[in-house]
């Protein structure tokens, strides 16, 4: 498994995170984890970080979450 990340390294660059926060719909329900769009967006550049660093742990660490 390990190998096969190295080999691909498929990695969320923080400008799609930013593009996909920016673009969510607002006025919608919130998914199944409660957060609405709204939220995401008032997070600013600091909870993009963090979503794009969330996003990403799993290739730098080599651990996928089950």
């Amino acid at each position: 498994l390990i190998v096969i990340l190295e080999q691909y390294k498929i990695y969320i660059l923080h400008s799609e995170v930013e593009e996909a926060i920016r673009t969510l719909k607002k006025n919608k329900s919130p998914g199944s984890d409660g957060i609405a769009a709204e939220m995401l967006q008032a997070g600013g550049e600091a909870l993009a970080r963090q979503i794009h660093e969330l996003c990403n742990r799993p290739w730098y660490e080599g651990i996928i979450p089950e």
